[in-house]
């Protein structure tokens, strides 16, 4: 499971989950959790339409009232399923073998 908290990222969130997706990991293993920290721009808008596009691939959207991030770090431990999880800043971006080195 991969956590995202995001708090206005509507410039960095798409190339950051994208990085995500490229991954080279079973996409059977690779869950992606954005949790949306009450966004006051388009963040929440841009994770929505990349659920669409990209319907294949595990991603959520959490959405919550401005608590920081470790509230929202809580909030999308709750829903994981992985083994494993890591977490990402939402204005950054891994390279295609982080997760298996």
């Amino acid at each position: 499971s991969i956590l995202i908290p995001a708090y206005n990222e509507e410039k960095t969130i798409e190339e950051t989950i994208k990085s995500v997706i490229n991954l080279n990991y079973p996409k059977d293993k690779k869950e992606i959790i954005v949790i949306d920290d009450g966004s006051k721009d388009k963040t929440s808008k841009i994770v929505k339409g990349m659920i669409q596009r990209y319907g294949n691939e595990k991603i959520s959207l959490l959405n919550q009232k401005n608590q920081g991030k470790a509230a929202a770090m809580n909030y999308g431990l709750k829903i994981t399923k992985g083994e494993f999880f890591a977490c990402l800043d939402a204005d950054s971006t891994v390279q295609k073998n982080a997760l298996r080195n």
